[in-house]
């Protein structure tokens, strides 16, 4: 008999996007289940992060900053990858503990830099953390809790990019002494997808983004 696959409750509930969408801040955290490069082995079978924010002008536009395999940096719209990956989009709001200028100003981080369109490397680092036997074999062991923050111009994968965006700008903005952190204790380079919705520092608020039928 063949094994079912790993359900996760998220996937049975869904919002309609245009319900959610007016709802949706600066910064939030925007969390893909549609089989990417980095859920193989997430508990939470997040494969990707994004952050949310918006253009406004003569038409508001709500759009996704994120680094993406294939890509690197870049703005999408939210609505579009809605229609790509219905029902697979979750979006997490952070807790109260963080400032709303923290907000707009990582948000705001996180544009500019995706409009670098700096492409990453580094999945392959990330990948051995998960596999024990092989980080010993090549004696890798990366002191991950080394809080030293990424140059503005290295290289991010999706879920170093979200938190780095909001740690530079809590220190442009010198709020060094604001507890609040996406994920406390790992440094940005080391960040999975899954630490950040596990992490506490977040609440699901929209589920399961589907398009307008």
């Amino acid at each position: 008999m063949p094994q079912e696959k790993p359900h996760h409750p998220i996937a049975l509930k869904t919002t309609p996007y245009w319900d959610a969408r007016s709802h949706i801040p600066n910064g939030a955290l925007i969390a893909f289940r549609n089989g990417g490069v980095l859920g193989w082995n997430e508990r939470t079978h997040v494969t990707h992060i994004a952050t949310s924010l918006w253009r406004e002008g003569d038409q508001a536009t709500l759009l996704l900053a994120e680094s993406r395999e294939g890509h690197g940096g870049r703005l999408v719209t939210l609505s579009s990858q809605v229609r790509a990956y219905p029902g697979a989009i979750d979006v997490y709001l952070p807790t109260l503990g963080c400032p709303l200028p923290l907000q707009e100003r990582a948000a705001t981080i996180a544009c500019n830099w995706a409009g670098y369109a700096y492409r990453y490397r580094g999945l392959l680092e990330m990948g051995l953390l998960e596999m024990p036997l092989l980080r010993w074999l090549l004696r890798y062991n990366p002191d991950t809790t080394d809080m030293t923050l990424s140059a503005w111009d290295a290289a991010k994968v999706c879920s170093q990019f979200h938190i780095w965006a909001y740690r530079w700008a809590k220190r442009e903005l010198r709020m060094e002494d604001v507890d609040w952190d996406p994920v406390p204790g790992i440094g940005d380079m080391w960040v999975k997808p899954g630490d950040l919705v596990r992490s506490g520092s977040y609440h699901l608020a929209f589920p399961g983004l589907v398009p307008r039928d």
